[in-house]
């Protein structure tokens, strides 16, 4: 009950969190409460300070992971990275270099991770190779995880997630928002697709989130992608046979869903997600 801002979508925004530790009540935890305050106080002195952080980290396994976790987000049996992190008041930045044995795309160089950030207004700019977690589940994510190596690209988020002033509007509490455009390096037959997602999340309970998502797969060599293309994508006119679109033309390959995190006793948690193909009367099908 610490955290009042939105926090499946990840990365997250520290600034949100910082401001919800400072104002934390310590008298009305317990002392594991008062345990786990402590050690997210910590994280984020450690991550937000001016300091040159460095970090080399190497890790090996019998087998290589078929998938990844929340919290283990290792790709091959066997990878070192080196990392340099630094989190300005304006700018944040990280450089990340991998090696790893035997990978399966032949790549054993890789620089997942490294990004370059800026904040302007009440929003965050930042393009790099960003891993990306979207939903409320631990194990995994029907739309975005860390199965996957990230997408290049630029992306824009919200810093702080207050709630609107409208009354119209405000009952949707905190929410966040995160956009983002990549270029993918294969998918099946098309070369060097783009790929865009979008995440809205919002608490209109202090004890429950809810989380829009959607991602789509479009242009690439050889495909239109024009901004006429992604208008049609977002208006969701991308399925062969309907609104003059054919197999030359359709603009893309989508997915869409949504997901939810209820809370209770401030020990437990009911959360689930659903993911659509493409859409069907304006909806996931």
């Amino acid at each position: 009950g610490v955290v009042t801002v939105p926090v499946t979508t990840w990365p997250l925004m520290w600034s949100g969190i910082s401001r919800d530790l400072a104002n934390a009540d310590r008298f009305d935890l317990t002392a594991a409460q008062a345990s786990s305050l402590a050690y997210v106080q910590f994280a984020a002195t450690r991550d937000t300070s001016n300091d040159l952080r460095l970090d080399w980290k190497t890790a090996a396994r019998n087998t290589k992971p078929v998938f990844t976790n929340f919290a283990d987000s290792q790709r091959e049996q066997v990878e070192s990275q080196f990392t340099a992190d630094w989190v300005g008041g304006t700018f944040a930045g990280r450089a990340a270099v991998t090696w790893v044995a035997d990978p399966l795309d032949g790549k054993q160089l890789r620089y997942d991770g490294s990004y370059m950030a800026g904040v302007i207004g009440n929003w965050a700019i930042s393009a790099g190779a960003i891993d990306r977690w979207w939903g409320p589940g631990w194990q995994q994510s029907t739309i975005l995880s860390t199965n996957a190596r990230p997408v290049p690209g630029i992306s824009i988020q919200r810093n702080y997630s207050d709630a609107f002033k409208t009354p119209w509007l405000s009952w949707i509490g905190p929410w966040q928002l995160v956009s983002f455009m990549g270029e993918m390096e294969n998918a099946q037959t098309i070369e060097k697709p783009l790929l865009w997602g979008l995440r809205i999340t919002f608490k209109p309970l202090r004890s429950l989130e809810i989380g829009l998502s959607r991602t789509a797969q479009w242009g690439g060599k050889g495909r239109p992608k024009d901004f006429g293309t992604f208008v049609d994508l977002l208006e969701g006119k991308d399925n062969s046979g309907t609104d003059g679109i054919d197999a030359d033309n359709e603009p893309g390959n989508q997915l869409a869903g949504f997901d939810w995190r209820f809370s209770f006793a401030n020990d437990f948690g009911f959360y689930g997600q659903l993911t659509g193909e493409d859409e069907a009367g304006m909806a996931p099908s």
